[in-house]
């Protein structure tokens, strides 16, 4: 029991939080970046494209 209070004591919980949150947010962001550009790339090779810069800034 003297633990548990000594972490709660110190924040320990928050920090942690924080530090789950963290990879939370970065997979939030590069998996759907990821997927894009696999669209993108499936597009240009199912149309036979000769670039994908056209795709990506229409």
């Amino acid at each position: 029991m003297r633990f548990i209070a000594e972490v709660l004591s110190l924040g320990l919980i928050e920090r942690l939080d924080a530090i789950v949150v963290f990879p939370l947010l970065i997979t939030a962001l590069f998996k759907p970046s990821i997927l894009l550009y696999a669209t993108i790339r499936g597009i240009v090779d199912l149309f036979k494209l000769n670039h994908d810069k056209k795709i990506i800034l229409q």
